[in-house]
């Protein structure tokens, strides 16, 4: 086990803000994405959005993905914004 990747990692995303559960002695850990869960392994650097089969790597990748999206779930419309009907 790389227990540096793992250090790095949890370090690099709690200075982001950015919240996480650990599994495993921090060998596996699921980011909160803007959406869902992301599920992220430190050691090989392999991330998987929850419901979706592809994979990506690298923690500054997963880094970008989240703060990219973030603004764009910001920016969306409230899903609760009625619209009147007269």
């Amino acid at each position: 086990m790389n227990s540096g990747a793992i250090a790095i990692a949890k370090e690099c995303l709690t200075l982001n803000d950015i919240q996480f559960i650990e599994y495993n002695n921090g060998v596996h850990l699921a980011v909160e994405g803007p959406n869902n869960y992301i599920d992220f392994w430190p050691t090989t650097g392999t991330w998987i959005v929850r419901g979706r089969s592809e994979k990506h790597f690298g923690l500054y990748k997963l880094k970008e993905y989240i703060f990219k999206n973030r603004k764009a779930s910001r920016n969306a419309p409230s899903p609760d914004t009625s619209v009147s009907s007269s």
